[in-house]
């Protein structure tokens, strides 16, 4: 019975731990997600963050394309236009060679 008892609470603590674990990971994994319309200042264009997906809107046309954030880099790929990497500066606008695009509210 008392071997019983230890097995169980080894198990409960292993089972605690690995779910603690995965649920950090998945934290860590969702800080690399943006969220929301970020807009280009004194632009037309536009990229709406959703899940893994970011949609692309310019003068009226949009196309919904995978990202990914490294670091301070966000690099949107494209597979007719190639990748387009913008910078995350402190302020949580997003720079590249297309302009800066901040977050709208």
């Amino acid at each position: 019975m008392l071997m019983c008892l230890r097995v169980r609470t080894t198990c409960g603590r292993l089972m605690f731990s690995l779910g603690l674990a995965l649920a950090i990971a998945a934290a860590a994994c969702g800080g690399d997600r943006l969220k929301g319309t970020y807009h280009q200042t004194g632009g037309a264009m536009s990229l709406d963050f959703k899940g893994d997906k970011v949609t692309f809107n310019m003068l009226g046309e949009s196309k919904t394309l995978d990202y990914k954030v490294d670091g301070d880099k966000v690099t949107i790929t494209d597979p007719t236009e190639g990748p387009i990497v913008f910078t995350r500066n402190s302020d949580g606008t997003l720079n590249s060679g297309l302009g800066t695009f901040a977050k709208k509210e």
